[in-house]
């Protein structure tokens, strides 16, 4: 039995709309799970050392629920284009080189040691079309101590000649994935079909039928660009919209088993079943910018009860540091509110500090908090470099850190009441 320690300053979200700002408290921890949070020591728990992180503050650690390991090598290139020339443009020609196992590990490495340096101990990661460099990926990010959904990507329709599987070979390949996985507490695999013009009908029922048997969780695109949906519309004539291709097929697993990214332009029949089946908005406020996609009504969804997490989205993101998608977030909110629907209002610094942490953290479990019985998975930050002359308050501290601050600032991080250290010295 293991106990621990910390003494700090705590933040954490108690809901979607507020803070839980915990000064000069305890938290205790029991082989790896936060047992309570207190202001005075227990007598049981006198013979504990004490770890004294009082200059600064803890926060949960970053979600990451929507990122492409494979793209990490195209960070910044390409954003002046639309979603799908620069999906030809630069997307398929780069994740064609990870059926080369050297490539796919050495870039692997840098994208996992990226990761942990930005605080997002907890990602949703798609991988390629390629079996090998997919366990390869998970099998590093095993050994890093992180934790993490990773999927085998499948298309095997409208895709480059020079990237694209036979229908039965992909479904083949994906079982063959899941099975080869390694048990893994921190690691698990995720059915991932990349986005419904890229699969086949077949395929897609396939993957539903895989998603019901196996208990797994799903994850995929939906409504990101207008282009796109137009496209859905033609090769799915007869589904609804394009949410309704998903669930028609047996993909909408309901309660924070699916990711769904982007939701910039849902019908409203899509909105409800989002919102009936608890299927979670990963926003990916850098990449709908970037790309010119448009924004997503964030507002609306918190309002509807649509579960929302962050996504870093890269390469369509350029930034990993999930603060930087906080702070878009909210920045597009208000454009959004401005200029498109005051309707539903504005977000608040509550809410995205929620989409970040404690809502990304629902899809692993008992993450993304600091109630009784969660992982005590955390980071440390120091904002000494980012003080002022003004006596600052928790939140004052956090939002400073959120928008002027990055991975700096993050002096430890912590998974299961243990320090995680950088994972690849490369």
């Amino acid at each position: 039995m293991s106990k621990k320690i910390i003494k700090s300053n705590f933040i954490d979200s108690a809901d979607v709309a507020q803070l839980n700002l915990r000064a000069n408290y305890y938290m205790l921890i029991k082989d790896g799970v936060i047992v309570d949070l207190v202001t005075e020591i227990p007598a049981d728990w006198s013979a504990v050392s004490i770890v004294d992180y009082s200059a600064g503050f803890v926060i949960p650690p970053f979600v990451d629920a929507h990122v492409h390991a494979p793209q990490y090598n195209n960070r910044g290139l390409g954003l002046d284009m639309e979603l799908l020339d620069w999906l030809d443009t630069y997307t398929f020609p780069e994740e064609r080189k990870f059926g080369a196992a050297d490539y796919a590990k050495r870039t692997y490495k840098q994208f996992i040691n990226a990761l942990w340096r930005n605080g997002s101990l907890a990602s949703v990661v798609f991988a390629s079309i390629h079996k090998g460099a997919s366990l390869e990926l998970a099998n590093l990010m095993i050994a890093a101590g992180l934790k993490s959904f990773i999927g085998k990507v499948n298309m095997d329709q409208n895709s480059p000649d020079y990237y694209i599987e036979d229908g039965a070979e992909s479904f083949a390949e994906t079982r063959a994935f899941i099975d080869a996985i390694p048990h893994s507490a921190r690691v698990k695999p995720i059915i991932t079909p990349r986005f419904a013009p890229s699969c086949s009908a077949e395929l897609l029922v396939k993957l539903g039928d895989l998603a019901k048997q196996s208990g797994l969780s799903v994850q995929s695109h939906l409504s990101e660009n207008q282009k796109e949906i137009d496209w859905v519309k033609s090769l799915f004539p007869n589904c609804e919209s394009y949410g309704d291709v998903y669930d028609s097929c047996g993909l909408m697993v309901p309660d924070y088993k699916t990711i769904m990214a982007h939701c910039v332009f849902l019908k409203e029949s899509e909105k409800r079943l989002l919102s009936d089946k608890q299927i979670v908005v990963a926003h990916c406020p850098h990449s709908n910018a970037n790309l010119a996609s448009g924004i997503a009504p964030i507002a609306e969804f918190v309002a509807r009860d649509i579960p929302v997490a962050l996504g870093s989205d890269i390469s369509g993101g350029n930034d990993m540091f999930i603060g930087r998608a906080m702070q878009l977030a909210l920045m597009l909110s208000n454009m959004y509110w401005v200029h498109e629907d005051k309707s539903y209002g504005k977000l608040s610094f509550e809410n995205v500090f929620y989409f970040a942490t404690r809502s990304g953290g629902k899809l692993f479990g008992e993450l993304g908090a600091f109630d009784v019985g969660y992982a005590a998975d955390f980071l440390v930050i120091d904002d000494s470099g980012l003080r002022d002359l003004n006596e600052r308050n928790l939140k004052e501290r956090l939002q400073r850190f959120v928008y002027c601050g990055d991975d700096r600032q993050i002096s430890e991080r912590y998974i299961d009441g243990e320090i995680v250290k950088k994972p690849f010295d490369i």
